[in-house]
């Protein structure tokens, strides 16, 4: 099924439930995508449990209507954002960050495949977590698959508090950081942080000098970091904050300016640790 399949906009003010199956929304060029407001005391609310669904643009409110709550709720399938061949001038996934609004998430998958095509001074994903409810206990933000341009860079606006999902920077082509155009610089959470090869997550692009600190927390117990022969830049210093200590690690990374406090982690992740945070580019 083709929602809107020779329109810009999929207008969603009830409920729009995927539990099985597959679907897309938008035209071939995937200029805009769903947009999102409320009708009388009606949440509007996306519900996916399995299945797919292919975006061809992205999720945000529609125009005017900044100031409705919106509801997006994930257990299962897969939703993939941003497949269009010009893509969407305005957020890849934008939950109003008002009261009223929840984002859920305990399971799935949403495959970031381009960034928004404005650039940087917009954000690609938010998540509502100061004015809505964030319930994160499983699932993955996946950024960039194997038809991602090259050099593409994806950015997410930081809270102190929300908690993203299992955060995954998938493909060489794929570059991932904080936005610069949030105005927040805030700490951030995700529940883990997994970097492929060729692949980067940068946490420089926030304002202010050289030596502001920030504190990246990967919350689920045990936690991962992972990474496979690429990138993590930072701008020093910067800590990390993880469950409990692993002390064969906290010395190679206090050399290199970058502290890991309260850190536990699958053994097999860390039995060549010395090689994987030499591939840091501080």
């Amino acid at each position: 099924m083709n929602f809107a399949s020779n329109a810009n906009y999929l207008y969603l003010s009830g409920t729009l439930t995927i539990d099985g199956g597959s679907c897309s929304v938008g035209s071939a060029t995937g200029t805009q995508g769903i947009r999102t407001s409320k009708t009388g005391t009606n949440v509007p609310l996306l519900n996916i449990s399995s299945g797919s669904m292919t975006l061809n643009g992205g999720i945000t409110y529609r125009t005017s209507f900044s100031a409705d709550p919106f509801y997006f709720k994930m257990t299962g399938g897969t939703l993939s954002i941003e497949c269009g061949t010009t893509g969407s001038a305005n957020e890849a996934l934008k939950i109003t960050d008002v009261a009223g609004s929840v984002f859920e998430m305990s399971g799935g998958t949403i495959i970031f495949q381009k960034p928004n095509a404005t650039g940087g001074a917009l954000i690609d994903v938010d998540i509502c977590g100061t004015n809505g409810a964030v319930y994160t206990t499983g699932g993955t933000m996946l950024f960039g698959n194997a038809s991602t341009p090259a050099s593409s860079i994806f950015n997410f606006k930081p809270y102190a508090n929300a908690v993203y999902p299992h955060m995954e920077v998938a493909n060489s082509n794929s570059t991932l950081k904080p936005s610069p155009g949030s105005g927040n610089t805030a700490h951030y959470r995700f529940l883990s942080l997994k970097i492929d090869a060729g692949a980067a997550f940068d946490n420089r692009s926030f304002s202010g000098t050289q030596g502001d600190s920030k504190d990246m927390y990967l919350v689920e117990i045990p936690a991962v970091l992972l990474f496979r022969t690429t990138a993590l830049l930072l701008k020093e210093p910067v800590r990390l904050f993880l469950p409990t200590i692993l002390f064969s690690i906290l010395e190679v990374l206090r050399r290199r300016h970058f502290t890991i406090l309260k850190c536990q982690m699958p053994r097999e992740l860390f039995s060549n640790h010395q090689l994987l945070f030499q591939t840091f580019l501080l």
